[in-house]
């Protein structure tokens, strides 16, 4: 019986070092005494996603970009209120929303 596995250079130069290669085989039958050997590499997966950038920090909140969006985060403790609360939400808006202005006028001059 006569058995092919293929790997690519660098996964053989990694084994004739010595090194071990966390993977898989998958094996299919190419004729009654040939059998074909394919190895896939883990860890081999799909890029992590960047961090957020934090633009501002506020009192109680921040204004995060991301690749595709700009964030507003509000968090408020609810021992101050419903009033209290909805104050400092608007109070948070309105920070971030000058903020934004302030930066589309300092990115486009």
């Amino acid at each position: 019986m006569r058995i092919i596995i293929n790997l690519n250079e660098q996964q053989l130069e990694r084994l004739m070092s010595g090194k071990r290669i966390p993977g898989s085989l998958f094996a299919q039958r190419t004729s009654n005494e040939q059998f074909k050997v394919d190895f896939y590499e883990y860890g081999t997966g799909k890029p992590k996603r960047p961090r957020e950038q934090t633009l501002m920090r506020m009192d109680h909140g921040t204004v995060r970009k991301t690749r595709r969006n700009y964030k507003l985060i509000v968090s408020i403790p609810d021992n101050l209120g419903e009033a209290r609360c909805g104050q400092l939400m608007l109070k948070g808006g309105k920070e971030a929303s000058n903020f934004m202005m302030n930066l589309g006028k300092m990115l486009n001059a």
